[in-house]
């Protein structure tokens, strides 16, 4: 009977750990298995898409299936099993959902090392009521019998105790993971030392638990009794590093968005203000023209009437340059980009500056048009600045907004003054603008080169599209 309950146990255990893997795996990536979930929490700027339904589930049954043969075999260490779970996890992640293969890692380094500091607080348990359980085995009438049964309840109490505590320590993480956040390789690495601290600790203590000496077993427990009260701490410790670690993680994403907030909506506010404004200085030039206009018709007809078709010709040329000057340009479609793009136009031709411009916008990118004003701005704000300064006749600068699919490549290109010719391109840069532009490119998990080349400074920002 013992045995048929270890085995129902034991199974159960390995489906219940698998099961809080599973459960992990789906705090930290989004899944599509419940669509309004995913929607609510996932933030579609960022450079992944949740992992479909089928894919999870298929990895799901990989998993379950690979940890129930290898609890089959005798030999089967703890570090096997969970390696068991890595050589599936991982391959799998790159082969199917390969956006997801940090928070893959993570996961992983985390279900690992609740399971290896659960080892503590079992070891200490299991030896309180072992002796307990082993008090009356000089008396036993069957001593074979005796230990197998109370070896079963120990070993079946073991199944139960890990699955309960790794369940109690993921509440805390599960009220900390409120959203979907992306992780980084920087972020990883800051998340993944107090996991493979409380690995490497458990891993050296099941190492010498048990030392043999000239064919003689030592127990440390025996040896080191203190090591009950205090392992169990050591254990409570790693895992308050890790939750510390998660919750500074979480409130740092969480800064970032309220940084890109404050930044979206200063330049909201900024480019209805410069809509205003250019609103108003276009209005005040056709209701110029309008009130000439009348004059224009009058001096048209009066040399029309003298014959004089020459002077006549001159006059609507004249004319036309006038109209000219009303230069509203709808460059990109996009009103908060086009108005960004008149202001710096304007601006570039007070001072005598021409910019060549080669630009284009789509919804279809999944990129905010703020995040590109942003960009756009704080690149002709220095290359304006930078031409000011020079003293070469050919003030020029060149502007280019490219869809290279799956790229979307921003270009400024500028001559500099000889001045600064000692100056590293950082030095160059206003540090705000190259903050808040690196601050985007990363966010759409893309690039941002600064360089000098023929004399020319030349910047290329690259974002990922997010179809």
């Amino acid at each position: 009977m013992i045995k048929v309950l270890l085995s129902v146990f034991g199974y159960l255990g390995i489906i219940a750990k698998v099961a809080v893997f599973l459960y992990l795996f789906y705090l930290f990536i989004p899944l599509d298995l419940f669509a309004k979930s995913v929607n609510n929490n996932f933030d579609s700027r960022k450079r992944a898409t949740p992992v479909k339904k089928e894919d999870f589930l298929s990895m799901a049954i990989i998993v379950m299936l690979v940890q129930l043969i290898l609890w089959q075999i005798p030999t089967t260490t703890f570090p096997i099993s969970v390696l068991g779970i890595i050589g599936v996890a991982v391959p799998f992640s790159l082969l199917r959902f390969k956006d997801h293969i940090t928070e893959t890692i993570y996961v992983i380094s985390l279900w690992w090392c609740l399971r290896s500091v659960s080892f503590f607080i079992i070891n200490t348990l299991t030896n309180w009521y072992s002796d307990y359980l082993m008090k009356d085995i000089l008396t036993a009438s069957n001593v074979e019998e005796y230990v197998e049964v109370r070896t079963g309840i120990i070993q079946i109490s073991v199944e139960i105790m890990y699955v309960c505590i790794i369940v109690l320590a993921i509440i805390p993480i599960k009220k900390i993971i409120k959203r979907y956040e992306t992780i980084d390789w920087n972020d990883l690495a800051y998340l993944l030392v107090p996991n493979i601290l409380g690995i490497l600790i458990t891993w050296i203590m099941i190492s010498i638990i048990i030392i043999v000496v000239d064919g003689t077993p030592f127990i440390l427990m025996e040896q080191k009794p203190e090591l009950l009260f205090i392992l169990p701490i050591l254990a409570l410790l790693i895992y308050l590093g890790t939750v510390v670690a998660l919750l500074r993680f979480v409130k740092s994403q969480e800064a970032k968005r309220t940084q890109q907030l404050y930044f979206a909506e200063h330049l909201e506010k900024e480019a209805f203000e410069n809509r205003l404004q250019e609103t108003t200085r276009v209005n005040e030039q056709v209701r110029s023209v309008k009130h000439e206009i009348v004059n224009h018709f009058a001096n048209i007809k009066a040399l029309v009437d003298d014959g004089q078709y020459e002077a006549l010709a001159e006059y609507i040329t004249n004319l036309d340059v006038d109209i000219s000057k009303i230069d509203s340009v709808s460059y990109t479609g996009n009103a908060i980009i086009d108005v960004i793009l008149n202001d710096k136009m304007a601006k570039a031709n007070k001072q005598d500056i021409i910019i060549n411009m080669s630009v284009g916008f789509n919804d279809a990118w999944g990129i905010q048009a703020y995040d590109i004003g942003i960009i756009i701005s704080n690149l002709l704000d220095n290359a304006i600045k930078a031409v000011q300064d020079y003293d070469g006749v050919d003030k020029i600068i060149t502007f280019s907004i490219l869809s290279k699919s799956p790229v979307i490549i921003i270009c400024c290109e500028n001559p500099y003054s000889d001045e600064n010719k000692n100056q590293t391109e950082t030095q160059l840069w206003h540090g705000l603008g190259l903050k808040n532009i690196e601050s985007i490119a990363n966010r759409y998990n893309g690039t941002m080169r600064v360089e000098r080349k023929n004399g020319r400074f030349m910047n290329t920002v690259m974002l990922k599209a997010q179809f």
